[in-house]
């Protein structure tokens, strides 16, 4: 009994301790055949075994071997041949069974003559396993428990990391920012030795930030996941196509990055130790990439906006251009229109002046006076342009009828 404590103190499961059972019946007992039965589904699966007969006993369901004793629920002994071609033993006339927690312990003793004592030693023997059995079953299930509990708390301590690092990933519009900000993110969220981050350009160009990794050796991988559409994990890199590309690493994880309508890119993480990456990883971070492929999406809506933004103030700046040289060109024309009228009798007067002066003085008087008055007349709509034009420093009052009045004028 002792040794079947220290077998269940050292961590030992189902197979440990059939094992140990059918070498401590041998040792209490000699016998041809021990072999300890557990029910598997319903089903009676040997588990040990110390028996000649180790190949029947593998498949003995599925070639149609029977023995009546195996279907027993309590210590009965066998003295009857069964027919040797369906036996599971052959050749053992004298067989006992014993029942042992959910399973048998069975025994053919060699010579087949058993004391009653031997047979109440089989049984006890078969009743201590059983329960260590159970007891190994217990901490099995113990262990489990633990397990799915140390994986939920992986699991909530991620998700409680995604979500805290979620409003600063969101924060930015910048996309080297945000491909800087995944990588400290990541940091604290999977432990890695190696990281890239694969993305398109609106060109379809591939642009690689990469930690660890040899660029060149991630174009291959990168085609893959982006074929398949599905999260690539890689236990043992060594012996697979992609080793030397990816030389110093021996396990990989890698996942898409979703956009609106195709794949944005590619996240990847390599470490140096195999089986480093667990499904919960993967399911991390996918969730880390979708969030990652959102912000992106925004990042390139928000640079497209900027970008329709500038190019529509720099329309109107060249309409307003327009506007005000064509609205030059109407007041230039006016001008000239308003100008060319003194400046032409200005200028009539001039030609005039040399044939007239002496023969027709009276003429030529009034050609100077209509000349003074057309040079007047020029002065008075230059003065009224430059009102318009010259910046006036304080308000002061005016008389409206006076104001319109000088605009009609001009």
């Amino acid at each position: 009994m002792s040794r079947l404590l220290r077998c269940l103190d050292e961590g030992g499961g189902t197979h440990a301790l059939c094992s140990l059972t059918v070498d401590l019946a041998r040792s209490l007992l000699r016998a041809q055949s021990v072999v300890a039965f557990r029910r598997v589904q319903g089903h009676l699966e040997a588990v040990a075994w110390h028996s000649p007969h180790g190949e029947r006993l593998s498949a003995w369901e599925l070639v149609g071997l029977e023995e009546p004793l195996l279907e027993a629920e309590s210590l009965q002994t066998r003295t009857t041949a069964v027919d040797p071609e369906r036996a599971i033993f052959p050749g053992e006339s004298v067989a006992v069974v014993a029942p042992m927690g959910d399973g048998l312990l069975y025994l053919s003793p060699d010579p087949p003559d058993l004391a009653q004592l031997d047979l109440e030693l089989f049984e006890w023997l078969a009743l201590q396993s059983g329960k260590a059995l159970k007891l190994a079953g217990s901490s099995q299930a113990l262990e489990q428990c633990r397990e799915e509990r140390d994986q939920l708390l992986r699991s909530l301590e991620g998700m409680t990391c995604i979500l805290e690092e979620l409003p600063r990933l969101t924060a930015t519009l910048d996309e080297k920012e945000l491909v800087e900000q995944l990588g400290q993110h990541l940091e604290t969220l999977i432990p890695h030795d190696s990281r890239a981050v694969l993305l398109l350009d609106a060109q379809g160009r591939l642009r690689i930030e990469s930690v660890g990794f040899d660029p060149e050796g991630l174009t291959e991988p990168h085609q893959t996941l982006v074929e398949g559409r599905r999260p690539l994990r890689i236990d043992r890199l060594r012996g697979t196509r992609w080793e030397e590309g990816l030389a110093g690493h021996s396990s990989l994880m890698a996942v898409p990055i979703p956009g609106h309508q195709q794949l944005l890119g590619t996240i990847f993480l390599g470490s140096c130790c195999p089986e480093a990456f667990t499904a919960e990883h993967v399911r991390l971070l996918s969730i880390v990439a979708n969030q990652f492929g959102v912000t992106v999406v925004n990042a390139q809506l928000h640079s497209q906006v900027l970008e329709a933004y500038q190019e529509l103030r720099d329309t109107r700046g060249r309409q307003m251009e327009s506007s005000k040289l064509a609205a030059v060109g109407q007041l230039a024309a006016g001008v000239a229109h308003e100008l060319n009228n003194p400046l032409g009798t200005i200028l009539l007067a001039t030609e005039l002046l040399p044939e007239i002066l002496h023969s027709h003085p009276d003429k030529a008087q009034r050609l100077l006076s209509n000349a003074g008055k057309a040079a007047l007349r020029s002065k008075s709509i230059v003065e009224k342009l430059l009102v318009y034009s010259r910046e006036r420093g304080a308000l002061r009052r005016a008389e409206l009828s006076q104001v319109v009045g000088d605009a009609l004028d001009l």
